[in-house]
């Protein structure tokens, strides 16, 4: 629904792209055995999605929220 809605929003380029991308990277990160500079790349990778998701999340509340009376509420802007 998201490219459809908000497609400036698109994951591809993140090196995150999704739930379990974000997983895998926060088990690779909490790892004791990991190197700290890949550490902070997955910091930074996690830090990258979960702003983009978060305002995917925003986007898609915003396109749906309509009221019975087909005005938009005002938090939407």
């Amino acid at each position: 629904m998201l490219p459809t809605i908000a497609a400036e929003l698109d994951y591809g380029a993140l090196e995150v792209k999704d739930g379990g991308d974000a997983q895998a990277a926060w088990f690779e990160a909490a790892d004791p055995a990991c190197d700290p500079l890949r550490r902070e790349a997955l910091e930074e990778a996690l830090r990258a999605y979960c702003a983009r998701d978060t305002w995917a999340m925003v986007a898609v509340a915003r396109a749906l929220a309509v009221s019975a009376d087909g005005t938009r509420p005002c938090w939407v802007g």
